[in-house]
C-alpha cells in the first residue's frame, strides 16, 4: 500500500524569485504573464510547471532545470462542448487547469479547461466552463479519461428598476448563481466528486434562494458521462 495521494493544487506561493529566473531562462515565452503559471514539487527533485496550454515534467539538478516530458493542449479541441446553461455558443478558448489529480501512485492526470461567457450588458454577465480530464503518457501523449465534465458556471444578473434604486440607493439589485465542482482521490481509478450549486437572490427577483451539494463516486476505468442533476436546471 501507498499514501493516499491527494489533487494537488499548483500556486504561485511555490515559487522562490530564484526559481522564477531559472524558469524563465527555460521558459522565455512563459514569462510575459507569469500569473498563468505554477510550479509544483511532486518528490524530490520532480516538479510539474503548468503554464496556462503547456505542462511540463521537470528535474531540478544542481540548481537548474532539466525537461523530462512535456504536453502541449495549445490546439486542443473538445470531443464534446454541450453548455447545460449558457445555450449554444462557440468554445472561447482552452487552458490547464492548475492542478494534478492522481489517478494511482504513479500515474496523474489533468484537466483541460474551456467555457463560455458573455456580457449581457445591462442584465449581468454568464460564464460556463466544462474540462475534460486527460491522463499524462510517456513521450508527451494523453489518453482521455472523462469528457463534457461540469466544472463552473456563474451567472450574475441585474435585477432593479430606476425607481427601485431612487426609493433605496442601498438596493440589493444583484442576483448571483454559482456552480463549482471538487475532485477527490480515493483509491487507484476511483475520485470523489462533489456539485455545489447556489444563488443568492435579489428580493426583486422572483427567485429563492438555495445551497445544494451532490457527491458521486467515479471509476476511471468504466466512467460514464458526469451530468448536472436536472433539478439544478430548473430553477
Amino acid at each position: 500500500m501507498f499514501a493516499k495521494p491527494q489533487v494537488l493544487k499548483f500556486s504561485q506561493e511555490d515559487l522562490t524569485e530564484d526559481r522564477k529566473i531559472k524558469l524563465c531562462e527555460l521558459f522565455p515565452e512563459d514569462c510575459i504573464n507569469s500569473n498563468i503559471w505554477a510550479l509544483k514539487r511532486i518528490e524530490g527533485n520532480e516538479y510539474y510547471f503548468i503554464s496556462q496550454e503547456k505542462i511540463y515534467f521537470l528535474q531540478e539538478q544542481n540548481n537548474n532545470f532539466r525537461i523530462i516530458n512535456h504536453w502541449d493542449f495549445l490546439n486542443y479541441i473538445p470531443k464534446e462542448s454541450r453548455p447545460n446553461w449558457f445555450g449554444n455558443g462557440k468554445v472561447l478558448g482552452v487552458s490547464v487547469n492548475n492542478a494534478l489529480y492522481p489517478i494511482d501512485k504513479n500515474n496523474f492526470a489533468i484537466g483541460v479547461r474551456y467555457g463560455w461567457g458573455d456580457n449581457l450588458q445591462i442584465e449581468g454577465l454568464v460564464q460556463e466552463n466544462k474540462m475534460d480530464f486527460v491522463k499524462l503518457e510517456k513521450d508527451g501523449r494523453y489518453t482521455s479519461l472523462i469528457d463534457n465534465v461540469p466544472y463552473y458556471y456563474f451567472l450574475m444578473t441585474w435585477h432593479c428598476l430606476d425607481g427601485e434604486l431612487d426609493s433605496d440607493p442601498k438596493a440589493k439589485c444583484i442576483e448571483n448563481e454559482e456552480f463549482n465542482l471538487d475532485v477527490k482521490y480515493l483509491e487507484p481509478q476511483k475520485w470523489e466528486m462533489t456539485m455545489k450549486f447556489e444563488r443568492d437572490p435579489s428580493p426583486f427577483s422572483k427567485h429563492k434562494a438555495f445551497q445544494v451539494h451532490q457527491s458521486f463516486i467515479v471509476n476511471l476505468n468504466n466512467s460514464n458521462e458526469i451530468r448536472v442533476p436536472e433539478e439544478w436546471l430548473k430553477y
